[in-house]
This record gives C-alpha cells, structure tokens and sequence, in this order.
C-alpha cells in the first residue's frame, strides 16, 4: 500500500520484540477492586471502560491493613500443602464484618497476576461443605443461645423430622464436648444444635 518499502519491511520483520512489562500494571489489593469494581459497573449500568473514564469515586469497606496481611498469609508456602504436580495449593477467603456485613478482605486465590483473572472467591461455585457448620450452627449457637466449647451435646444415629444425617465415618460417640464435636466435624451433632436454635429466616 505504498507506506514502506520492501528493504523496510524487511528489516521491521527482522527486528527482535521485546515486551516491557510495567512493573504497576497491577493495582494493589486487585482480588478486592475487581469485585467492587464490578458491583459498581452492575450499580451503575455502565462498561469498564466508561467505570474508568469517567471519574467515578467508589467507596468500600477494604480494610488495608487486613488485606494486606491476608496476602502475606496466601503468600507463605509454609502454610499450605506441598505442591500437587508441580502446581500450588490455592485458596480464597472473604472477611465480613459480622456488625454491618460489610467486606473487609477479599483474596480469590493465592497471588493476583492477571487484571480481571479468575476470582475463586466470587466465581467458584462449590458446596461449602462441612466449613459452613462453624459459621451457620456453633457461632449462633455460642453467640446467642447459650452454648460453650464444654456444652454437652448427643452424638447418636437420630431422625429429626424424617432426616437422618451421618457421621463421615459413620462413628457415633455419644455425649461429646461442642469442641469435639467441631474438631471431628459431626454431622449429628451439628443438626441437632441447629434443631434446639432453630433457624431464623431474617424475615
């Protein structure tokens, strides 16, 4: 098309391409501001780029200092499992603050290196499993209703209303502490302090 000549075209093909990567390409704590970022685009009905363009302000509940040291923790091989075929471990986390249920820290894996990258904590779905008991049935339990890590509670095959959960194992150990009940990740007994507590709908 007449902008260069053959020789030119030539030496261009010939010329070795070196990337200069920026060293601040990724902004700081990008788990959480990829996820504010993206309640902000469906808030406001708008595209990254018009987000990023247009002098928006967003204000979050980050805790900095918190994220920070959730990082250095994700950071530590000392604290994860040896790699699985050459590949690390991963892992997420959320921190909500259980007064206003705001977000706090927010990691969706183990190092941020990609803008806009796989986000573990908000994009994996998966069955929480036996996590979720602490969350849903022993804190209530011990926040609001009078249990303690010493309770007494029944660890015993029971039908609660036509369901009858099991043990992992299917290993029944009777009266146990709620600390031994948390440590083995009963079953039973997790069902049978959610049925004393009942549940609250929020409603």
């Amino acid at each position: 098309h007449g902008y260069l000549t053959p020789e030119e075209c030539r030496i261009a093909q010939e010329e070795p391409v070196e990337l200069k990567m920026r060293e601040d390409s990724l902004y700081p704590h990008g788990f959480y501001v990829e996820v504010a970022m993206e309640e902000a685009r469906g808030i406001l009905g708008i595209g990254q780029e018009e987000l990023l363009s247009s002098g928006y302000r967003i204000y979050t509940s980050l805790d900095t200092e918190l994220q920070t040291y959730c990082e250095s923790l994700f950071a530590d091989d000392s604290l994860f499992p040896d790699p699985i075929n050459g590949e690390h471990v991963e892992a997420s986390m959320t921190a909500i603050d259980s007064q206003n249920h705001s977000i706090t820290a927010l990691l969706g894996g183990r190092e941020h290196t990609v803008q806009l990258g796989l986000n573990r904590a908000t994009q994996v779905k998966r069955q929480p499993g036996s996590a979720i008991k602490p969350i849903l049935v022993y804190a209530p339990a011990l926040e609001n209703y009078g249990y303690t890590a010493a309770s007494f509670v029944l660890d015993e095959p029971t039908d609660f209303s036509g369901y009858t959960p099991r043990n992992f194992n299917e290993k029944y150990y009777g009266w146990v502490t709620m600390r031994k009940a948390i440590t083995n990740s009963l079953n039973v007994t997790a069902v049978r302090v959610l049925s004393d507590i009942g549940v609250y709908s929020g409603k």
